[in-house]
C-alpha cells in the first residue's frame, strides 16, 4: 500500500469568511500578536497529534485577520488545510483549497495540493486537470514536475507522470540546482546518459543533493562501489546526522534497495537520539521499509510502536489497516 502523495512545503486552509474581509483594514499589532500565538499553539498540536485541535487553532489565527489578505493569512491556511486532512476531513481540506482558488486562482501550491487530494480519493483525472494547472502557474519549478510525477507513480500512473517529467527536462536554467534537477528528471525517465551528463555538471559546480541523484543514477547503473563513494561524499558535506541518513534511506528506497534503506534508517534513528530530533518522520519511512522489503511482521511491530506514541493521521491510519490483513 502507498500512500504519502502530498509534497509538503507548507500547510494550508483559507476560511471564506477570511476572504470575504479582504477589502478591510489591516490587522492590529495587537491582531497579529495573537494570530501568531494561535499559530504556534497549532503547530505544536500537529507535532503531538491533536490535528483537529491544530485545525482549530489556525482557524482561530484567521480569525485574527480583520483585513487584507497577505501572506502569512495564506500560510495558515495551508496549515489549516494540512491539519484538516491529517485529522481524516478530507472534505474540509478540499473545501479550503478551493476557497483558496475562488480567491486567486492563480495559486499553484493550491491547484497542487487540491490534486493531492483528488489523487487520494482515487480521482486522477481530475488531479491530472489540477496538476497541469499547477504548472502552467509555476512552470520554472523543477521541484513540482519531479513531484507530480513521483505521486502519480506511486498511485499507478506512471505513464501520465512521465509526462510531466518530459515537461521538466525541458527548461532552461544553468544554476547547479537546476542541473541537479534536471538530472533527476532524466534518471526518474531511464535516459540515464543524459541524466549523468546533468548530475556531472551540477557535482562540478557544488550542488550537494547531486551526490545522492548521481549516487541513485550509479546504483541502478549497477555501480554500487560508484554510488557508495557519492554518498559517502554526501555524508562529508551534509554531516552524519539524522536528517543526512533519512535521506539516503529514501534514497535507497527509490532505487528498490530496502534493506539497505532500513540500514540508513537505523542509523538515522540513532542521530536522531544522539542530538534530540524528532524521529517521528524516520519511523514512518522505516514502517514502509519493511513493508517493501516483504518483512511484514517487522512492519507491523513498528507500526505498534509508532502508534503507541504517536496519533496515526489519515496516511498512517491506511496504512496501519492495510498491514493488519497482511
Amino acid at each position: 500500500m502507498k500512500n504519502g502523495v502530498f509534497r509538503k512545503k507548507k500547510a494550508l486552509l483559507l476560511c471564506g469568511a477570511v476572504l470575504l474581509a479582504a477589502g478591510l483594514s489591516g490587522c492590529t499589532d495587537t491582531a497579529k500578536e495573537n494570530q501568531l500565538a494561535y499559530k504556534t499553539v497549532g503547530i505544536n498540536a500537529r507535532d503531538a497529534g491533536d490535528f483537529a485541535g491544530a485545525a482549530d487553532a489556525f482557524n482561530r489565527a484567521l480569525e485574527q485577520s480583520i483585513g487584507i489578505i497577505g501572506p502569512d493569512e495564506i500560510d495558515l491556511c495551508y496549515y489549516k488545510a494540512d491539519a484538516l486532512y491529517r485529522a481524516g476531513d478530507t472534505e474540509g481540506a478540499m473545501n479550503v483549497y478551493e476557497a483558496l482558488l475562488a480567491y486567486d486562482n492563480s495559486l499553484s501550491e493550491a491547484y497542487f495540493l487540491r490534486g493531492n487530494l483528488y489523487l487520494d480519493q482515487g480521482d486522477a483525472t481530475d488531479a491530472i486537470a489540477d496538476y497541469h494547472e499547477a504548472v502552467e502557474h509555476d512552470d520554472k519549478d523543477l521541484e513540482l514536475y519531479i513531484a507530480i510525477c513521483e505521486n502519480l507513480t506511486n498511485t499507478g500512473h506512471a505513464e501520465e507522470g512521465q509526462e510531466f517529467l518530459t515537461q521538466a527536462t525541458t527548461i532552461a536554467g544553468d544554476q547547479a540546482s537546476d542541473h541537479a534537477l534536471r538530472g533527476r528528471a532524466y534518471t526518474l525517465l531511464g535516459n540515464y546518459l543524459e541524466a549523468d551528463k546533468e548530475l556531472q555538471e551540477a557535482v562540478a559546480a557544488g550542488d550537494t543533493d547531486a551526490l545522492l541523484y548521481r549516487g541513485q543514477l550509479l546504483m541502478k547503473n549497477g555501480d554500487s562501489d560508484g554510488a557508495t563513494a557519492l554518498y559517502e561524499s554526501y555524508l562529508e558535506k551534509k554531516g552524519e546526522n539524522a536528517e543526512a541518513y533519512n535521506a539516503l534511506g529514501c534514497m535507497a528506497m527509490q532505487c528498490g534497495d530496502y534493506a539497505s534503506a532500513l540500514s540508513y534508517f537505523e542509523q538515522a534513528l540513532a542521530n536522531a537520539e544522539q542530538t534530540g530530533v524528532n524521529p517521528q518522520e524516520i519511523l514512518r519511512n522505516r514502517i514502509l521499509a519493511y513493508e517493501y522489503n516483504g518483512q511484514f511482521a517487522q512492519a507491523k511491530i513498528a507500526m505498534e510502536e509508532y502508534a503507541a506514541t504517536y496519533t496515526l493521521d489519515a496516511d498512517m491510519q491506511k496504512e496501519y489497516l492495510f498491514l493488519q490483513t497482511r
